[in-house]
């Protein structure tokens, strides 16, 4: 029997010493004056014996122990392996980083047997983890696919599969391009949790792979038919140099090309990957149409799979509806035949000749009447006549039924408090353009100053009727704001710029204290820059601008012959008058029979469509009526979140909307349907969608929906899928990962096959020692211990019968002498 030597008696020692004392005095005092035994040497044996028990009796009472352990389940390890793409770039002598994990995989499992312990458990992992069942040989010509790096996901699946049980350390050999890093952390505590020990072992070196991508297209959702489109590209390489050409194609649905740019890629200093940045400029179709950008480029290259993307061109036919009030009357000979065009015509007629819009124009009788006096207008010829059938806009609806309204030398007596609140809640509600432009009745001039209109103007007014300023004023263009959409032009940047360089002075214009904070100055004074002549905001859901100079009449006499040749055929101003002496020439309202003149001053007419075209941009109404639906991202990701939003048109009331009950989901099969919450701050339902990681749709359509007491209403929005292969642009072994991770994981950074064996073997003893459970059971229960006392005394009293019978006198018989 294997005892554990523990005594652990029930009563103190001292009195179980001092009784075993007593008893065995007492076993000797009776020994000795006892009645003796013959044969005499029998007294010996008799008392030895007696002691003994007594010895025997004592030490039970002492309560000795056993050590009791269970037993413990033999221990595995186990060594996961890197099967992502990345894993086929360079190892760190020779051959691939996979081929690297291998050999020294198989090195591991030779040198753990000759060790005595057991061979490790295999798994690869990647995007999803799975056993390698046929040990490393099985899986030489298995090549690493694997588009991401999911490590923190493949320990998650480990311990929650159960696959921890008996586990007692895990070997990641990988070249620690891991792209679910933060969730890391409480995978590894799960481990801890477990008892398990995380170890790893970093392959590979930095020798980037040859890949170049697309990292972000952002085009725009909805354009106007034959508009001008910008497509913004950032894109990124490894492994190339910067004498390597490539190209930016944009092709049409039938794979024609549209456009093309020339690429080339200049790497940091401080980074192995290369930047670059483009736009794809051209001019939308008639119709919705589907478009692929692609990059293309000499030898070959890691993955193409990075190098497309899809995207769909929605083309919005309802026309823009501009509002155009203007206090000039006056108009200027067309060429030579008796053409004649009215300087308001030559914004509207700018705008309407694009096919894109529809202008309502309205003048008053008289620009310097500060009460209502505001009537629509229609051009023949240069003349200016009533048109009845369009009175100014008296109701919310009416107002609310324009895209862009513009005011110029209009004053404010023309308009109730009411109109110009309808006209704040347009902007910010429902995304209106807003513009006001400058004249003698305009802006402080036109009492403007602290009304409705001045909160959504992008400047601060002065006082009223001290900022009308005449003189000459040269205008200067910020280089930082020449990108900006209104100063667009021409394609050719080049020419764009020497365009820009032109633009005409102005003979006056409402000076102002300063743009508001926030505000894009998007033209200044050139010789007092920090004085704006055009400032541009967002203001709530909508845009708005000041324009300080007059857009025509006298102050605005140069700018409004802005062409390459300061328009020859436009003649000289012809004043039609102001009230009573406003009137209209029948006569010469009737245009000659000869072709009318094209516009006389292009660059003119292209500021005035592009400005209208962006204040235009956020209006809700030539987007959609009821609910309109809108991705916040420029593109979907596979495996990441897709934000959405909604707007819901249909309904007025505050109150009314936030209650309204919303939803959106993905058009693939088995996508659930998301509830959307409503934001007031943003005044739109928003949530996130989840988009699968296997998606192998080059587009997805967000559909939303939405029930009302009359009708169901529903959106649909495309949104293309941009493929990104990070194995390839961030592929740099990071070691600082991998070490880190190590001791998070209470390992080590393995860099032998002996330092992993050691790994292995003090893991396995710490799960023995954390395992084994080990307490002292009492032995007095054993039958061996009191067959022994029964023994003792059983012979005790054998020899002390047999020694009392041999002294035990005769008695004599009667009679006997």
């Amino acid at each position: 029997m294997n005892l554990y030597f523990t005594l652990q008696p029930a009563l103190p020692v001292s009195l179980i010493v001092g009784l075993a004392a007593c008893a065995a005095l007492l076993a000797i005092v009776t020994a000795l004056r006892g009645s003796p035994l013959r044969p005499a040497w029998l007294q010996a044996p008799v008392l030895l014996l007696r002691l003994s028990a007594i010895a025997l009796l004592a030490f039970i009472l002492l309560n000795p122990s056993e050590n009791v352990s269970t037993p413990v389940k033999a221990s595995r390890s186990l060594v996961l392996v890197d099967a992502s793409a990345s894993m086929t770039m360079a190892g760190t002598e020779q051959g691939t980083r996979w081929e690297e994990a291998l050999e020294w995989t198989a090195s591991l499992g030779s040198a753990l047997q000759r060790a005595g312990l057991s061979a490790p458990e295999l798994r690869r992992f990647a995007t999803e983890s799975e056993s390698m069942d046929g040990g490393v040989e099985g899986t030489t010509h298995a090549a690493p696919e694997g588009q991401e790096t999911l490590l923190a996901a493949a320990l998650e699946r480990l311990s929650a599969s159960g696959g921890t049980s008996a586990l007692d350390h895990v070997i990641v050999v990988s070249d620690g391009c891991v792209h679910d890093a933060p969730r890391l952390s409480a995978a590894l505590g799960a481990l801890h949790e477990s008892g398990v020990r995380l170890s790893t072992r970093l392959v590979g070196r930095d020798v980037p792979a040859r890949n170049a991508a697309l990292v972000s297209v952002l085009p725009p959702r909805m354009v106007r038919a034959q508009s001008r489109v910008v497509v913004p590209v950032e894109l990124e390489a490894g492994g190339v140099s910067k004498t390597e050409g490539f190209d930016l194609i944009l092709r049409d649905e039938e794979g024609a090309e549209i456009t093309r740019q020339a690429v080339s890629f200049s790497p940091a200093s401080d980074s192995s990957v290369a930047t670059a940045s483009r736009k794809l400029f051209f001019v939308s179709p008639a119709r919705t149409t589907k478009y692929t950008v692609e990059l293309k480029g000499p030898g070959a290259e890691a993955t193409l799979e990075d190098n497309r993307f899809t995207f769909t061109l929605e083309v919005v036919t309802t026309k823009l509806r501009v509002l155009v009030a203007e206090g000039t009357h006056a108009k200027r000979s067309l060429g030579s035949e008796g053409h004649f065009v009215n300087d308001i015509e030559m914004i509207t007629s700018a705008c309407t000749g694009t096919g894109e819009m529809e202008c309502a124009t309205f003048t008053p009788v008289s620009q310097y009447v500060d009460r209502p006096n505001l009537f629509g207008v229609k051009f023949a010829n240069g003349e200016m006549l009533v048109d009845s059938a369009r009175p100014f806009p008296k109701t919310r609806e009416e107002l609310h039924s324009y895209d862009v309204m513009m005011f110029s030398d209009v004053p404010v007596g023309n308009f109730s408090e009411e109109q110009m609140q309808w006209v704040v809640e347009w902007v910010v509600e429902r995304g209106g353009g807003f513009l006001m432009a400058g004249g003698n009745t305009a802006f402080d001039s036109g009492n403007y100053d602290r009304t409705p209109w001045e909160k959504i103007t992008p400047v601060d007014m002065v006082d009223y009727g001290d900022g009308n300023y005449g003189g000459t004023l040269e205008v200067a263009i910020p280089s930082s704001v020449r990108n900006h959409p209104i100063w667009q032009m021409v394609d050719d940047p080049k020419e764009n710029a020497a365009i820009l360089d032109t633009h005409p002075s102005f003979s006056g214009m409402n000076r102002v204290r300063r743009a508001k904070p926030g505000a894009t100055i998007l033209a200044v004074v050139k010789d007092e820059p920090d004085q704006p002549v055009i400032a541009a905001q967002n203001y709530g859901r909508g845009r708005s601008i000041a324009y300080l100079p007059d857009p025509n009449g006298g102050w605005g006499s140069e700018v409004i012959r802005w062409s390459s040749d300061h328009a020859p055929t436009l003649g000289d101003r012809i004043e039609l008058g102001q009230g009573a002496s406003l009137t209209t020439h029948p006569s010469e309202a009737q245009a000659p029979t000869t072709p009318r003149p094209p516009h006389p001053s292009p660059y003119y007419a292209a500021y005035w469509v592009n400005t209208m075209k962006w204040l235009a941009e956020n209006s809700i109404r030539w987007r959609r009526d009821k609910l309109s639906g809108k991705v916040l991202v420029a593109q979907a990701h596979p495996g990441s979140k897709l934000p959405v939003a909604v707007e819901f048109l249909a309904e007025t009331d505050p109150e009314k909307v936030a209650v309204q009950e919303i939803g959106a989901r993905l058009d693939l099969p088995g996508s659930a349907r998301v509830r959307l919450t409503y934001d007031r701050d943003r005044r739109e339902f928003t949530g996130v969608l989840q988009v699968p990681g296997n998606i192998a749709a080059q587009e997805v359509q967000v559909l939303f929906d939405t029930n009302t007491d009359r009708e169901v209403l529903t959106d649909a929005v495309k949104c293309g899928v941009l493929v990104q292969s990070r194995e390839y642009t961030r592929s740099a072994p990071d070691g600082e990962l991998m070490a880190g991770l190590a001791k998070a994981g209470g390992g080590e950074v393995l860099t032998t096959v002996e330092s992993a064996v050691a790994a292995n073997r003090a893991a396995s003893e710490a799960h023995a020692a954390r395992e084994s459970r080990a307490w002292p059971q009492p032995v007095w229960s054993w039958w061996p211990w009191w067959a022994a006392i029964m023994t003792l005394l059983a012979l005790e009293w054998l020899l002390r019968r047999v020694g009392r019978l041999s002294v035990t006198p005769l008695t004599p018989l009667p009679g006997v002498a």
